[in-house]
């Protein structure tokens, strides 16, 4: 996870873009460690974390004065889900 977190500090460093990537770094590395422990990606981890993770682009986005982000952030979100969801609906032992 620091290096991770290293990398990001490095590219960002003092930005506010950098604490919504620290925020998914750190999830990221604690889901993987689990998946590959366990099988399994627990919810208790995911969905907090992706609460946290719409507030923080909105809450960076609009201190940035970047808000055209926040369309685009959201339009990319319902095509990742919609791609899951079809490929789940043509073959739902796929997935997972």
């Amino acid at each position: 996870m620091v290096a991770a977190f290293a990398e990001l500090a490095v590219q960002y460093g003092d930005s506010w873009v950098l604490a919504p990537l620290l925020l998914l770094a750190a999830s990221l590395v604690t889901v993987s460690v689990i998946d590959l422990q366990v099988q399994r990606i627990p919810d208790r981890i995911t969905f907090p974390t992706f609460g946290l993770s719409v507030l923080a682009i909105v809450a960076v986005s609009v201190h940035l004065d970047a808000t055209e982000t926040i369309r685009a952030a959201f339009i990319g979100a319902v095509a990742y889900f919609l791609f899951l969801f079809v490929t789940h609906m043509i073959y739902p032992a796929g997935m997972g």
